[in-house]
């Protein structure tokens, strides 16, 4: 994503108190980075008060651009994040991303420059506490407070790939040209990904269901399994 990482210890000149932070692999930052601006982006209480200053018609638009989020390519996921994330800062005990506020709106109605916003306006800033699990490769982030209770998005992706699956079997439609038409989305494509959620194991579905998964989960995680072998899914979504 070519974030601006700091550490704080570094920022405040003493960086032998850094630790493992310098060691941190760049795609555990990255995971825990976009799982938390998804859910900010998803959560109507969090991003409704920087909409305020639109008319409520807009609003509702713009809430509804966040709970559909999703990228049909890699390209346009990190279009998405360079776009908004101004700096991430690391500590041993949280990470803190500061969002530009003035280009949360251009983002969510799908204007991406793909340019680190350099804004002057109030920042959105969003903290996750984290703990640091050593790795052969370096410390690996773990998010802490695991256990992130139900989860719409997720609830509505699985649900979604059952209905749509029985929509096609029963003959209501014949093909996902006709599912994407009825849900008024674009693009096949998703229509694909969300369906092969039906292939996971068991125990991932049941876990989204009671929402007792990860907090990290995202429904781009889980579009990112590829395999329908239910030990390498646990695998991919660190169970195992």
């Amino acid at each position: 994503m070519d974030i601006y990482y700091t550490s704080q210890a570094i920022i405040s000149g003493h960086p032998h108190q850094a630790g493992s932070l310098p060691n941190i692999p760049a795609h555990e930052i990255e995971r825990v980075v976009q799982a938390e601006i998804m859910a900010f982006c998803k959560d109507d209480a969090r991003l409704q008060p920087w909409l305020q200053n639109e008319t409520l018609q807009n609003q509702e638009t713009l809430l509804k651009a966040g709970h559909d989020l999703h990228f049909e390519a890699p390209d346009q996921e990190r279009l998405f994040f360079k776009s908004l994330i101004r700096r991430v800062e690391l500590s041993d005990k949280s990470i803190t991303i500061e969002l530009s506020s003035n280009a949360l709106i251009p983002v969510l109605r799908g204007k991406m420059n793909g340019k680190p916003p350099v804004d002057a306006g109030q920042p959105i800033m969003l903290m996750r506490p984290i703990k640091l699990a050593a790795t052969k490769n370096g410390s690996k982030v773990v998010v802490g407070s695991m256990a992130s209770g139900k989860n719409t998005q997720l609830l509505k992706a699985i649900a979604r790939s059952f209905l749509w699956n029985e929509q096609l079997l029963s003959g209501e439609k014949r093909t996902m040209q006709d599912i994407a038409t009825g849900e008024s989305i674009s693009s096949t494509t998703y229509i694909a990904r969300v369906m092969r959620l039906r292939f996971l194991a068991p125990d991932i579905i049941e876990s989204i269901l009671e929402g007792t998964q990860p907090a990290d989960w995202t429904v781009e995680k889980l579009f990112a399994i590829q395999s329908t072998n239910w030990q390498e899914q646990r695998i991919a979504l660190g169970l195992m």
